[in-house]
Order: structure tokens, then sequence, then C-alpha cells
């Protein structure tokens, strides 16, 4: 897949400035590669695994995936954090979100989705 396709992936380089090739110096080598992606599938295995896994695993997977670090969190802020999700994944849902300034309102819909709208500015009073 790496050589027909193309794959995203980290690679271990190297620098050796004995490495010559066609007459070339070429110091740099990579002796390593971690894909990031699959090449291949196997449902079944997939099957298999999944249900290994709890519902409080899968919301720590849910929330690591927004970005943030369900290690830190309670249940309920992992469970907040995920209804504000919820817009993303189901149609006709609209979400309002009040609160002070600069307390991470919008952090997940700017970094998350280029689908979410964002309409801020506006000043709450009571």
């Amino acid at each position: 897949m790496l050589l027909s396709g193309g794959m995203w992936g980290t690679i271990d380089l190297t620098y050796d400035e004995t490495e010559v090739h066609n007459k070339k110096i070429r110091p740099f080598k990579i002796t390593g590669f971690t894909p990031f992606q699959v090449s291949v599938i196997n449902l079944d295995e997939y099957i298999a695994k999944r249900h290994e896994f709890s519902t409080s695993k899968w919301i720590d997977i849910l929330v690591n995936s927004c970005g943030l670090n369900p290690g830190t969190m309670t249940h309920r802020q992992k469970l907040v954090y995920l209804c504000r999700c919820i817009p993303l994944v189901e149609t006709n849902v609209n979400l309002v979100e009040l609160g002070p300034r600069e307390t991470g309102k919008t952090y997940l819909y700017r970094n998350i989705s280029y689908y979410a709208h964002v309409l801020s500015g506006g000043k709450a009073t009571r």
C-alpha cells in the first residue's frame, strides 16, 4: 500500500554520511515506518475486540477523539462534552451554550468539524 497508493505514517530517519548510492552521498536513510491508517480491515477481529470494551472505555475514546484528556474529567464532565457533539451527528438538532467569556464554549466546535457554525460576540445580561 505504501509503494502503490501512498500512506500516511511516521518514519524513523537516520543520518549516515558514508551511505553512497550511484556515486552520490545519500546520508539520510529511513529505518522504520509506522502507518497512521490501516490498509486492510479485518472486520471479524474488530467485532471480536469490540466486546472487550466497556461503556466507560468507549466514552473515553470519544472524549479523546474531541482532543480532550478524559483522564482528568469526572464521568459527568465527559457526558457533558459528548452532549455538545450531538448536533454534529444528529440532524435537526440545534444547541445554544451560554456561559461566561473565555470558558471554552467554542473550543469543541471550532476544532472538531467544518460543519459547525459558531455565532459569538454577543454579551448576555440577566
